[in-house]
């Protein structure tokens, strides 16, 4: 059974939208990263995707467990400039980590899935992709807040 089918099984397209299951559906409809070799980083995984993601042979998965802080902050992500295809994470760690960071560690021409945690976040989301230098584009259904995949630039 393929990746795609995997995730459709294992998340059930029908459940409560989750933000698992919103970047399922963006990794299934919207991006080739199931069809091809990449290095992906999740940052602050959800269980479910998690355990997809971690088996896929055409994956470098790597994770990142970040702790929430109480300041504003950002943290330097522990990675080289330019050593990731994709990052993909909710938006509160997005945030938390700060979108310039991902777009620091992303390759050239990158992506970066962020799901939003409701409808009323997405504009702090849309503000802080493009602040951070990435195009994106928005994806949902009509009753589910937004996943948002951010390329970064040449």
């Amino acid at each position: 059974m393929g990746e795609t089918a995997q995730i459709a099984r294992r998340c059930g397209w029908d459940d409560t939208p989750s933000s698992d299951l919103r970047l399922a559906r963006a990794l299934r409809d919207h991006t080739d990263l199931l069809h091809a070799r990449r290095r992906v980083l999740h940052i602050a995984p959800q269980a479910e995707l998690r355990a997809i993601l971690e088996t896929s042979a055409r994956l470098d998965y790597e994770c990142l467990a970040i702790a929430p802080v109480a300041s504003s902050a950002a943290d330097t992500l522990p990675f080289v400039a330019a050593s990731f295809d994709a990052v993909i994470c909710d938006g509160s760690a997005a945030l938390q980590c700060s979108l310039g960071e991902i777009a620091r560690i992303l390759r050239p021409g990158g992506r970066a899935l962020v799901a939003a945690a409701s409808e009323s976040d997405e504009s702090r989301l849309a503000g802080a992709l493009a602040g951070a230098g990435f195009f994106f584009a928005r994806f949902c259904k009509s009753d589910e807040p937004a996943v948002f995949i951010g390329v970064r630039g040449e």
